[in-house]
C-alpha cells in the first residue's frame, strides 16, 4: 500500500495578506484516481506564487512515474490541451516557478524534474534557495556526478536525493549538507515524500 511520507512534520504557517511570489509547490494523494486533475486545480490556486514556468507530474495507476509536463508561463494558462481527468493517478504534484536562476524560458529549470535513482525514476520539485548549492555541486562532481545546468539548486538537490537508496536517506543528506531555506517534494513509485528545512 502506497503512503505519503513526511521526513519532518509540517508545522502550521501563518500567512500575511498580500502577494507572495516564491515558487508554489503542491502535492496530493487521493483515494479516487483524480490526483492529477486535483493537482492541476491546486497548482492553479497557487499561481500567484510564480509565473515564470510550471509543471506537473504523476504516478500512473500502474505505479510508473510519467515524464513531467512542463510549460513556460503560469499554470492557469498552460496545458489547456491536456485532459487531466484521463490521467488516472492516486499521486500527483504541481509547481509554479518564480524564476531566480537560469534562463527564465529554459524548461530545464522548470519543476518537477526526473532523476534516476537506485529505485527507478523519481520526480523532484522544490521551493527555496540553497546558499551553498555551488559548493555542494563541486563536491558531488568530484564524486563522479554529472550536471547539465550551471546554476540549478533543483538539480543539486535532485541528484543528491537520487544518489541514495531511498528518499529518506536523501533527505538526511540534504539536511546535513544544504544551507538555506527550502521545501522539497519527491514523487516515487512508493508515494510522495516531503521535507522542509529545519
Amino acid at each position: 500500500m502506497a503512503r505519503i511520507y513526511f521526513f519532518q512534520p509540517i508545522s502550521v504557517m501563518y500567512f500575511s495578506e498580500g502577494l507572495h511570489e516564491q515558487c508554489g509547490v503542491f502535492a496530493i494523494r487521493t483515494q479516487d484516481e483524480l490526483a492529477t486533475l486535483k493537482a492541476k486545480i491546486g497548482t492553479d490556486e497557487l499561481v500567484h506564487r510564480g509565473q515564470t514556468s510550471c509543471g506537473f507530474d504523476y504516478r500512473d495507476v500502474g505505479g510508473e512515474i510519467v515524464p513531467p509536463f512542463l510549460s513556460s508561463g503560469p499554470s492557469h494558462t498552460s496545458f489547456r490541451e491536456l485532459d487531466f481527468e484521463s490521467m488516472k493517478s492516486h499521486f500527483a504534484m504541481g509547481h509554479n516557478r518564480y524564476g531566480t536562476q537560469g534562463d527564465r524560458q529554459d524548461l530545464r529549470y522548470a519543476h518537477p524534474q526526473l532523476y534516476d535513482s537506485p529505485r527507478g525514476s523519481i520526480a523532484v520539485m522544490f521551493n527555496g534557495h540553497i546558499a551553498n548549492a555551488m559548493q555542494m555541486k563541486k563536491e558531488m562532481e568530484s564524486g563522479g556526478i554529472v550536471f547539465g545546468l550551471p546554476d540549478s539548486d533543483l538539480e543539486v538537490l535532485g541528484k543528491l536525493i537520487a544518489s541514495h537508496d531511498n528518499p529518506l536517506d536523501g533527505f538526511r543528506a540534504v539536511r546535513e549538507k544544504a544551507i538555506g531555506s527550502y521545501a522539497i517534494v519527491v514523487l516515487t513509485r512508493e508515494g510522495i515524500y516531503a521535507m522542509r528545512d529545519p
